[in-house]
């Protein structure tokens, strides 16, 4: 059913879909910029280095070099057959306890290795607050699966370490969070050159003056004001999105004499939308999805 049915109001729609494509595929590309990661650095799976520039991550406070894990039996969490267990974990170094040897990560009631350090990842979701997942592959397997633990990072200035079981899932994937002070990113120390010795002088009648220049601080100005593209478009589309809000309404309510919702400017293409969405989603659906039958949009 077609609701742009007027020269005018084709036209507007065509430009308000543009509009609104152009904002979606700058929120998108604005959302991948925002992406940090965390390198670890050369043999440590422990510190790592944001490649924003905003610090480095350094998880060596809590852990143990001795052999032990620096978390051990901690929490309870149940399986599906109502079995309890217990968990040890150690961030930079391998551990042995019970049955888990060989590089051990995390390991779960002294029984069954739940991950190594051979196999440990970091990504970052967000950085205000910093937030991330520490993930521990190549654990024992569990129906020819190998076992996994993900490790929620979050920092808080405010607390030293609490360290938390959240349970197993799905199977074969166990979870927990960390909540600490060393999972925000701390600055580099600032290295400043030692001050080299003053020259020695040598008395020499002193010329004039050198007249003082401005042409070197005019290079050093800058304009600290950048606006990106991306956010260019975004407000030319918030005026346009207005502007055919406010001036649909008062050409209803003028000159038809509209009121109420009714003299919002396409109010029954509006209302249609979702409903669009859905049928061309299912549509999209089935085609992929290769359905036997004659199958059209109409149909749908």
């Amino acid at each position: 059913m077609m609701y742009c049915r007027t020269p005018f109001t084709t036209q507007l729609c065509r430009s308000l879909c543009v509009a609104v494509s152009l904002v979606v595929a700058v929120l998108l590309q604005d959302n991948a910029a925002l992406a940090v990661n965390c390198k670890f650095r050369k043999g440590s799976t422990c510190v790592c280095d944001l490649d924003d520039g905003s610090g480095y991550i350094d998880l060596t406070p809590v852990s143990s070099s001795n052999g032990a894990p620096y978390f051990a039996d901690v929490g309870v969490s149940e399986d599906t057959n109502g079995r309890q267990y217990s968990y040890s974990w150690n961030p930079c170094h391998a551990f042995e306890e019970g049955k888990c040897k060989n590089q051990v990560a995390v390991c779960q009631s002294k029984e069954s290795t739940c991950g190594r350090q051979t196999a440990t990842s970091i990504t970052i979701s967000s950085t205000n607050p910093l937030k991330g997942t520490l993930s521990y592959g190549d654990g024992d397997k569990m129906s020819n699966k190998p076992r996994i633990s993900e490790i929620a990072l979050t920092c808080d200035e405010k607390q030293e370490h609490q360290f938390k079981v959240v349970g197993e899932h799905p199977r074969g994937t166990y979870k927990f969070s960390l909540d600490s002070k060393y999972v925000c990113p701390k600055k580099p120390p600032v290295t400043t050159k030692p001050t080299p010795p003053p020259a020695k002088t040598t008395h020499k009648t002193a010329g004039p003056p050198a007249a003082p220049t401005t042409a070197h601080h005019a290079h050093r100005q800058t304009n600290d004001l950048h606006v990106s593209l991306g956010t260019i478009l975004d407000i030319c589309a918030l005026i346009a999105v207005m502007s055919y809000v406010v001036a649909g309404y008062a050409f209803m309510y003028i000159r038809r004499g509209a009121r109420g919702r009714d003299a919002l400017p396409n109010y029954t293409f509006w209302i249609a939308v979702p409903g669009l969405i859905k049928e061309g989603s299912l549509f999209i659906i089935t085609k992929v999805r290769g359905l036997r039958g004659s199958t059209s949009y109409e149909q749908l």
